[in-house]
């Protein structure tokens, strides 16, 4: 009876000449495949390039050694001892009956054509045995200096196709396409949110009246239309025009004053709701770097822009029973704000056509000096009185002490949008 340590080991070495029979056979049955690589075609190219085109692509697939590919002096040798001509064999049943002569399981069949300055290398895969078309596969480039790179990945999509093999595509390194227009015209649409922001606030007493600091957070909405101009395909720039408007939430601020000798008495309520709006310019250096399909990019700038802080309503009362007079109406609160910017943004851009771009980004806007560039009004909207009013509270609303202290810290935003180039 057979040791068990044998039987495994005698199991072992069946799995493993089982193994390697499959793997030859693999291998055999990809290397049977026969092809041959017919001459291109030109069409609106140069003859010659066509030509080089061809051997680029027998040479390269022949390297992979998955599949026999027949040399072109072997082909012309055949084909010219059996009074066949290759020239002008660019039809199916032509490459198949030139398939049979050469024994050939596929016949790869080529041209070369000129759109514009984009040239374009076309292969059509003929099963011989079928007459039919497996497949066809297309590289493209701008200069013939590219036609090489550009045909040596063509042979490995060729070769992963026919053989099943997985080669990586080599890298490109040329341009493909024609360039893109370098006018472009941008719409946006921009959402940001500032964080803590110094919005003013009433506090009244008795003989005075204060403009306070109040905290609120921002959420900014813009329209922006941005015209860029690229000067190579990595630099450019962006002129940024935007309008904003929105409406934002504070805390409601009340305040009274009530003095028993005076009998006199202040009462403000601001509404919770203030709008916020305003305009922007801004200038900005395009970094890109492209990629097949799409644009990454890296923009910082510089900018300028204005906004208006405008409470919706506040409502003010003032009476002193001594010497018998009453005050009471509405009022608005504005504050203006002028603030430089640096800005730092990143994003993709995706081709859509030669004319048509998307866009996704996303940045920051660090605001410069606006706690020293701000201005804050109060205008009366309505107003109703009885008596006379004491020389004190003379123009009371309008000789408020301003103890607001303004910031705007940064802020942070996404924005997404579409590209016209024009020309």
């Amino acid at each position: 009876m057979p040791h068990p340590g044998f039987r495994n080991l005698s199991l072992k070495f069946f799995l493993s000449v089982i193994l390697s029979i499959s793997c030859i056979s693999n291998l055999s049955a990809a290397q049977s495949i026969r092809i041959a690589v017919l001459d291109f075609e030109a069409n609106n190219a140069s003859k010659y390039a066509a030509k080089a085109v061809s051997e680029f692509v027998s040479t390269e697939m022949a390297k992979k050694g998955e599949l026999t590919v027949l040399e072109r002096k072997q082909i012309g040798a055949i084909l010219k001892e059996q009074g066949f001509q290759q020239m002008g064999c660019t039809e199916q049943e032509c490459a198949v009956e030139m398939g049979k002569l050469l024994s050939a399981k596929k016949i790869l069949l080529g041209t070369l054509s000129k759109t514009g300055n984009v040239m374009i290398i076309t292969v059509k895969s003929v099963d011989v045995e079928t007459g039919k078309i497996d497949f066809a596969e297309s590289e493209k480039c701008m200069k013939e200096d590219d036609l090489e790179l550009a045909s040596k990945i063509l042979a490995v999509k060729l070769v992963n196709n026919i053989a099943g093999t997985n080669y990586t595509i080599p890298m490109r390194t040329y341009k493909q396409d024609e360039s893109r227009n370098k006018f472009a015209v941008g719409m946006s649409y921009k959402f940001g949110i500032i964080k803590d922001v110094n919005v003013p606030a009433v506090k009244s007493g008795a003989s005075s009246l204060k403009i306070i600091s109040s905290k609120a957070d921002i959420q900014e909405q813009s329209i922006l239309f941005c015209p860029s101009y690229e000067f190579t395909d990595n630099f450019g720039i962006r002129m940024d025009f935007k309008v904003m408007h929105d409406k934002f939430k504070t805390n409601t601020y009340s305040t009274d004053y009530y003095d028993y000798s005076g009998n006199e008495y202040n009462f403000f309520d601001i509404d919770a709701f203030k709008t916020f709006k305003g305009y922007g310019l801004g200038l900005n250096l395009l970094i890109i770097y492209p990629i097949e399909g799409f644009n990454l990019f890296l923009i910082p700038g510089i900018g300028i822009d204005k906004y208006k802080l405008i409470s919706d309503s506040i409502l003010y009362a003032y009476n002193n029973l001594s010497i018998n007079y009453e005050e009471s109406g509405n009022c608005k609160l504005e504050h203006d704000i002028y603030t430089y910017l640096f800005k730092f943004e990143t994003g993709v851009s995706v081709y859509v056509s030669r004319y048509v771009e998307l866009y996704f980004s996303a940045g920051i806007d660090f605001h410069l000096f606006s706690k020293f560039i701000s201005d804050i009004k109060i205008k009366k909207q309505s107003e109703t009185s009885y008596g006379s009013v004491p020389s004190d509270k003379m123009n009371w609303l309008e000789n408020a002490d301003i103890e607001f202290k303004g910031n705007f810290p940064p802020e942070y935003y996404v924005q997404a949008g579409i590209v016209l180039r024009l020309f």
